[in-house]
């Protein structure tokens, strides 16, 4: 090499190509290599980017929020953001793989660990571990993002900021109080008007009591537990804005039953005026295709549909009419009931066997896309909740009231149970014209009579 100040190698004997092994060299360098996927830039559903003027934003509000907790004697505390899954709350189902709930990974010692699901299970780790040392009351805030396995929806993550104040080893209630204070004064600090915010505080103890008076007290009775106080927190999902709130819940012959009412303008009627409806009977109709809400800033619409089946029998009564879906035979059935015995409000009655081994998770597969798709993509039409009493089907308005809304999903099962024959403009319009103006929705016609099948 010229310039480089290295000496020449000496001079070596030409040997002969060994063909074997040049053969052996080149064969790597003939066989063609499939060219690496490109990755395509996407989000994962559930989680959002943050762009400079919500950071700014962010940061502006929590500095408000730090300078308002320090006021009352609140220290600041960090935990990580992962932890032990068994010591996050008994909110985690028995499995192999801990991870519904909670994103989680097994470690290399074989012990599970998980993203935080919450603050206060951290915290608890923290003070158990440090509780000699620590003040009592110890008065301690956190702020932090949380991560949640569970399917996303309008306005819920999966990854959200949560910011906590606790009192730890207080023996009296003037610490709710204080508590309720530091909420309020900090709402007033970020500029919230006193009138415009309402601090409404929980005691779980109250439910638990109700609990142990039915029966279901005890670690035996967490799954069954879990369930009814589920139904009982998704009431304000199908509530019709009363003022008044009754819950009975009680336990007869391995059943255990449980009635919530309201005295609001009731339920179907309420649907009904958010969705122009002509009549309040197509209001049962659209509860039973899911993905309803009156308040979709508050609510993915999904409340009734899935509570519904996750009971054995769930009824809702309203003004003259009631929604009855029966989970043993999977119908949703409606009756009219006469004017005298009018129900003001909305109720709802629901019951499950103790014995039930149903999981939500179950519940949620039978109409997502798949295994590890989370979004509500199937749903099931009782066709005969389309008809007006004993009208026939055979229109294409009925058609167009039968699939109003049915396109925000991947697949819809049309159920023509207890539908003995349909006109012919009203099949045209659902399976040529709306399938072809939706071709990604697939339409599935089942428990079809003859005379339906013909038509289709």
């Amino acid at each position: 090499m010229t310039g480089s100040g290295l000496p020449h190698p000496p001079a070596q004997a030409t040997e002969r190509p060994n063909p074997a092994v040049e053969h052996t060299k080149r064969t790597p360098m003939s066989v063609d290599k499939p060219a690496p996927a490109k990755l395509k830039a996407r989000q994962p559903r559930g989680f959002v980017d943050r762009g400079p003027a919500d950071v700014a934003a962010t940061e502006r509000m929590l500095a408000v929020i730090r300078e308002s907790f320090s006021r009352y004697g609140f220290d600041p505390v960090e935990t990580p953001f992962v932890e032990y899954t068994d010591a996050l709350g008994k909110f985690l189902p028995d499995q192999d793989r801990p991870n519904e709930g909670v994103f989680s990974f097994q470690d290399d010692d074989e012990q599970w660990l998980s993203l935080r699901y919450d603050l206060t299970a951290p915290l608890a780790r923290y003070v158990a571990e440090n509780y000699d040392a620590l003040p009592k009351p110890y008065r301690s805030y956190r702020a932090g993002y949380v991560f949640r396995n569970e399917k996303p929806g309008p306005g819920r993550f999966r990854q959200f900021m949560q910011f906590d104040a606790d009192i730890v080893g207080a023996g009296s209630v003037a610490a709710d109080a204080e508590i309720c204070m530091l909420a309020a004064d900090t709402m007033e600090a970020l500029g919230i008007q006193r009138g415009d915010y309402v601090v409404k505080v929980n005691n779980r103890k109250v439910l638990d009591g109700v609990m142990e008076a039915i029966g279901l007290g005890g670690e035996e009775n967490a799954g069954r537990r879990l369930t009814v106080l589920r139904a009982i927190d998704k009431f304000d999902k199908f509530g019709s804005e009363g003022v008044r709130l009754e819950i009975e819940v009680s336990r007869h012959q391995g059943r255990v039953f449980f009635t919530i009412a309201d005295d609001g303008v009731g339920i179907f009627r309420k649907i009904s005026r958010a969705l122009a409806l002509p009549d309040e009977r197509l209001a049962l109709l659209e509860l039973s295709k899911g993905k309803l809400t009156t308040d979709p800033s508050r609510h993915s619409g999904e409340g009734v549909f899935f509570t519904s089946r996750m009971l054995d029998h769930f009824v809702i009564q309203s003004g003259e009419l009631i929604f009855d879906h029966d989970e043993a035979h999977s119908e949703d059935v409606l009756f009219e009931h006469d004017a005298t015995a009018v129900t003001q409000g909305t109720k709802v009655r629901m019951d499950i066997a103790e014995a039930s081994d149903r999981t939500s998770k179950q519940v949620f597969d039978a109409f997502s896309s798949g295994p590890d798709d989370y979004a509500f993509a199937k749903t099931i039409v009782p066709v005969r909740l389309a008809r007006l009493g004993t009208e026939n089907l055979i229109s294409r308005s009925q058609a167009k009231r039968l699939l109003m809304r049915v396109e925000r999903f991947r697949c819809v099962m049309l159920d023509f149970e207890g539908i003995d024959s349909v006109g012919q403009a009203f099949a045209d319009e659902v399976f040529r014209v709306f399938a072809n103006a939706h071709p990604d929705v697939e339409l599935l016609a089942v428990h079809a009579a003859p005379a339906v099948q013909q038509m289709i």
